[in-house]
């Protein structure tokens, strides 16, 4: 047998485990890959292309949604909204608020909730204007411009001022405050533009002690400056008005408590109305002063301060204030006993009462000259004052005044009469007796000739 012909030999091994195959000389087929490889994913931000939801899985995620803003609260969505765009804070805070009024609120009880205003978290319009200025302020914060971020709040603290919820001015009256005391590129005009808004708006609600340090700041931080705000005014004289009517608001609480201290709050007034250069609000600062030290029982010192008063008037044409002045002044000097100026300044009084139509003035000066010259026994005099007295009373509504005038006028012209009735009494004559018997029948003024009232002899002319 040829050796062409002899096949090789068969290999014993051939078929068992350790005999690997020969690679594939094709590439696999796209379906034979391992079913782990699909969940591996793109390494260090290769193929960042965002994974779109399938048309009908997004539709129905919207509906879930649209169903779950249907379910909730306006406050629940708003809030929502915010914390998706990432205004964290804005969102901290109006929660904060809310849950602040709401713990206030039941911490008062059930019958006086029944009378207040709704609560925050059920007024949509306020909500939405607090989250959309509070989210402006967040990013103000966030690009540093604190600028900005005070107006943004100022913006909220007049914002809810204006719809008398003070609670909330006053919170962000005083966040305004605290942004404005790091801004430092102003010398501190926004600081004591902040003093001042927060300072005013506790003095519109009578909280005049708490509103005091905000306002001496806000006069501190002015002094010497020529600053004006938005309106044109200029702050520092803004700033002595804003402080003497706070002085003068505790020096009222104060008067009946301590006169003394009183006295001091109303000299503080004074001397920050002459350097605010206001003529109206020295003068009545002048003339308030006036009137507690003469209560104080030192009518002296309150003359220099009307005498005060009285001149700024007569340079400021202030006819009615001068009236006032005079007014008081005759009180000083009637408790000092001087008649003569007390007689003086009360016709003063009356005549610039009577020129300028203060009509209730001019009856009350004639009323106190009157019950001067009756006391004095002129009893001419004091008819013709009462009698003024009484026509302006008649003018009036008032009854209990017309009363009063009446009755003074009357007791006035018995007075007078007296002197002829005792006349004809001591004459003691037929004619005499006639004329009283005469008088008594018809009540007429059958004595009312002057001649008794002229004669130098009669002892009550004096």
């Amino acid at each position: 047998m040829s050796s062409t012909n002899i096949l090789p030999m068969i290999d014993p091994n051939l078929g068992k485990s350790n005999i690997k195959p020969s690679p594939p000389t094709t590439p696999p087929h796209k379906n034979t890959i391992n079913r782990s490889t699909r969940n591996i994913r793109p390494i260090n931000g290769h193929n960042k292309q965002k994974k779109q939801k399938h048309p009908v899985v997004q539709e129905t995620y919207d509906k879930k949604i649209d169903v779950a803003r249907y379910r909730n609260d306006y406050m629940h969505n708003l809030c929502m909204d915010i914390l998706k765009e990432g205004y964290h804070r804005a969102f901290a805070e109006i929660f904060e608020l809310i849950n602040r009024q709401k713990e206030e609120r039941e911490a008062l009880g059930d019958d006086i909730i029944a009378t207040l205003t709704p609560l925050l978290k059920d007024e949509h319009e306020k909500l939405s204007y607090l989250s959309e200025k509070l989210c402006r302020a967040e990013d103000a914060e966030r690009n540093d411009d604190q600028g900005l971020l005070y107006r943004e709040l100022k913006n909220l603290a007049v914002y809810f001022e204006n719809h008398n919820d003070s609670w909330l001015s006053d919170h962000f009256y005083f966040r305004c405050l605290e942004i404005a005391q790091t801004i430092e590129h102003d010398d501190g005009k926004t600081q004591s533009e902040a003093n001042c808004n927060l300072g005013v708006s506790l003095v519109d609600r009578g909280e005049n002690n708490e509103a005091l340090p905000y306002l001496e700041e806000f006069y501190n931080l002015t002094k010497n400056r020529d600053w004006i705000n938005d309106d044109g005014q200029q702050l520092f004289p803004l700033a002595c008005e804003h402080l003497c009517r706070v002085y003068t608001a505790i020096a009222a609480k104060t008067s009946r408590e301590n006169s003394e201290v009183s006295i001091k709050f109303l000299l503080q007034a004074y001397d920050v109305a002459k350097e605010g250069g206001s003529k109206h609000a020295e003068g009545i600062t002048s003339y308030r002063l006036g009137r507690a030290f003469s209560e104080n029982g030192d009518p002296q010192m309150a003359l220099t301060y009307h005498n005060s008063y009285l001149e700024i008037c007569q340079q400021e044409g202030d006819d009615i204030g001068a009236a006032r002045a005079y007014e008081a002044m005759a009180s000083c000097y009637e408790s000092q006993d001087d008649i003569e100026n007390t007689f003086k300044n009360l016709e003063k009084f009356a005549t610039v009462a009577e020129k300028c139509n203060q009509q209730k003035e001019f009856g009350k000066a004639c009323t106190k000259l009157g019950g001067i010259f009756n006391s004095m026994g002129n009893y001419s005099k004091a008819v013709e004052y009462f009698g003024k007295a009484f026509k302006v009373a008649q003018e009036m509504t008032d009854t209990e005044v017309l009363d009063e005038a009446r009755v003074q006028y009357g007791i006035a012209r018995a007075h007078k009469m007296t002197k002829d009735y005792m006349k004809f009494i001591n004459i003691n004559n037929r004619e005499s007796l006639r004329e009283l018997l005469s008088w008594k029948s018809t009540r007429q003024a059958a004595f009312s000739n002057d001649e008794a009232d002229s004669d130098p002899n009669n002892p009550s002319n004096t």
